[in-house]
């Protein structure tokens, strides 16, 4: 098997990124956000990641990933009834850096789908790896 290091899995996903959204990979950057910057939806996360898991033979399911694609957050967790508690969004800044541009005291659940970039995609797969 190969060795393969961040330098190698970024080219390696944004080719998979620009075959699946049919956009040049040239414009796939590390900070790229899926959904804002790339026009990913749901479906195609979802897909993706199964592709991902394919071409690296990882899985991808990680404790993270699970919770953010259901959306599985404890109401009774939530800070004014909205809000993630600030040590959750520091918890998942490891595998999301876009949150750190986010007041960690006001992201909702629903937010964390716009700060999943390409690096988050590579930081994972690397963790697999």
């Amino acid at each position: 098997m190969t060795t393969m290091d961040r330098s190698t899995i970024f080219p390696a996903v944004a080719d998979l990124l620009a075959d699946s959204l049919a956009i040049d990979a040239a414009r796939i950057q590390p900070d790229s956000r899926l959904i804002d910057d790339l026009g990913m939806d749901s479906l195609d996360f979802v897909e993706l990641v199964f592709s991902l898991e394919r071409r690296f033979d990882v899985k991808m399911r990680s404790a993270e990933l699970d919770m953010l694609l259901r959306a599985e957050f404890d109401p009774k967790r939530l800070v004014e009834g909205r809000y993630l508690p600030p040590e959750d969004v520091a918890r998942m800044l490891e595998w999301m850096p876009n949150l750190a541009r986010a007041d960690a005291a006001r992201v909702t659940p629903r937010d964390l789908y716009g700060f999943i970039s390409v690096e988050s995609l590579v930081r994972l797969v690397d963790r697999r790896l």
